[in-house]
């Protein structure tokens, strides 16, 4: 009997030891928790999450006041397997429980992860944004060592269907949601969030952006990092900021504003846009989409592929090609602006300050106020009005009409292959002089010009000025047999 005695107290003494949240707790429940990892899984709750540094963790946990009366409800709340795990002990049917409110002190060096579905999770780091350590650039060491975060901060993770999510101030997280609103303000850390059917907005944070997005509205302003973004519809909004941005979208809109720094953005039945952007290179690689650049001061490469690009401001270098009927228009750019079209695209180009280089294939152009132009064309409409220097003109099988009145070279040089027809306009007085050919004026209509076949002696206007006082504008000419010449003057 003693051994039975001395039995049953060392077991009463294990029993006692055994985690409570074997049994469950009864609520309102106040307790401190250990510095260790914290897991919460729970349904329908309001969860308030304060980090600090060097502090008593504890929790509080109560029915919400004015709930719907129900089941006295019981939390699991103890530790196991290192870790302290909070969450309902089940109890008849789940849909008459009340909700919960939680509060939890945290130090900044646990790790927490929540899992649930009707939550509201707010997380505030005690300390604010201002007692927090900037982030560095990427690849690069923090100024004097300094962490990137406060010492010892370690992410969260969040795993939420139909919640809310409030976090200010607070360190990285890693989030996979569906129907869910995200809101984070002056966070330091990465952020890693796989969305579906929710929102995410992020404002002044300090660390890189990875984001899965899939029919969901995102809105990122001043975030110091990169953002890497996939997106199956839904929307990235970027304004302000500065790092990489580049990513992948299918049926989705991507839109940066006075971003500093690289942009790489490819898909197919998107729309971008891009505005104010600097100090850096964007690279837009695009199927059957619509593209919008205003004020950008970057080197761009633009690749469509069918769908349409409206740019306005550009200034620095912008190669741009457009394939499958792609549509291009762009005005005011004083860089160096290189177009090619194929594939009946079409193309206008006004306003360039800079110089510009055409190649056509199969398509058509309509240029106005150029400084300076190379053009060629196969197979191909060409419209060039207000052309000051013409420095290369090649053309076959193509229709080209050139407005050279504002010209500041008084001369140009001119082959006509077959069935290539130019049309030129001068200003007067001109000249127009054919070399080689049949000696014939087949196929040259001139209007408002003297012309004159080769070998035919001086020009009948010798000494002729214009209002400026300028010699006549010469343009020679060689003709194949099956090319046209039409020139203008005046």
């Amino acid at each position: 009997m003693r051994m039975l005695a001395a039995f049953l107290l060392a077991w009463g003494a294990i029993v006692a030891a055994l985690p409570a949240c074997a049994a469950g707790r009864p609520l309102p429940l106040e307790l401190e928790l250990p510095v260790a990892p914290v897991e919460i899984e729970l349904d329908d709750c309001w969860i308030d999450v304060r980090l600090e540094a060097d502090v008593v963790p504890s929790l509080k946990a109560r029915v919400t006041p004015g709930a719907e009366p129900g089941p006295a409800p019981t939390l699991e709340a103890g530790e196991s397997g290192g870790r302290f795990r909070i969450a309902r002990v089940e109890s008849g049917d789940a849909a008459a429980l009340p909700t919960l409110s939680l509060e939890l002190v945290l130090d900044r060096t646990q790790a927490l992860t929540v899992r649930g579905s009707r939550l509201g999770l707010a997380v505030r780091d005690a300390a604010g944004p201002s007692q927090t350590t900037p982030a560095a650039a990427p690849g690069q060491e923090p100024a004097g060592s300094e962490p990137s975060q406060p010492a010892g901060t370690v992410g969260h993770r969040y795993e939420l269907v139909d919640s809310e999510v409030q976090l200010w101030g607070a360190p990285g997280i890693s989030v996979t949601a569906e129907n869910t609103v995200l809101y984070g303000d002056s966070g330091v850390g990465s952020v890693v969030a796989v969305l579906t059917l929710g929102s995410l907005t992020l404002r002044g944070q300090q660390g890189v952006l990875q984001l899965n997005s899939t029919d969901s509205e995102c809105a990122v302003e001043d975030l110091e990092g990169n953002i890497v973004y996939r997106l199956t519809g839904g929307s990235l909004d970027v304004r302000g900021g500065e790092g990489r941005l580049e990513g992948t979208t299918d049926g989705g809109m991507v839109s940066a504003t006075g971003w500093r720094g690289n942009v790489s953005v490819s898909g197919s039945e998107a729309t971008v846009v891009l505005r104010d952007g600097s100090r850096g290179q964007a690279r837009i690689t695009v199927e059957d989409s619509d593209v919008t650049l205003d004020a950008m001061n970057a080197s761009l490469v633009i690749e469509l592929n069918g769908g349409q690009l409206s740019a306005d401001g550009l200034s620095g270098s912008a190669k741009i090609a457009g394939t499958r009927s792609s549509r291009l228009v762009v005005q005011d750019s004083d860089g160096q602006l290189d177009l090619t079209l194929r594939g009946e695209s079409s193309g206008e180009v006004s306003e360039a300050t800079g110089t510009v280089t055409a190649a056509l294939f199969e398509s058509s152009l309509e240029i106005a106020n150029t400084r300076e132009l190379s053009l060629s064309a196969d197979d191909s409409r060409v419209t060039a009005a207000g052309i000051r220097r013409l420095t290369k003109l090649s053309a076959r099988r193509s229709e080209v009409e050139l407005d050279l009145r504002d010209a500041s070279d008084r001369s140009l040089s001119l082959k006509v292959p077959d069935d290539v027809v130019y049309s030129v306009h001068l200003p007067t007085p001109c000249r127009v002089q054919l070399h080689g050919g049949s000696g014939t004026s087949q196929g040259v209509d001139v209007t408002g010009c003297e012309l004159q076949l080769e070998h035919m002696g001086r020009w009948k206007g010798a000494g002729v000025r214009d209002m400026d006082g300028r010699r006549p504008f010469l343009l020679t000419a060689t003709l194949a047999p099956t090319g046209q010449l039409r020139v203008r003057g005046g």
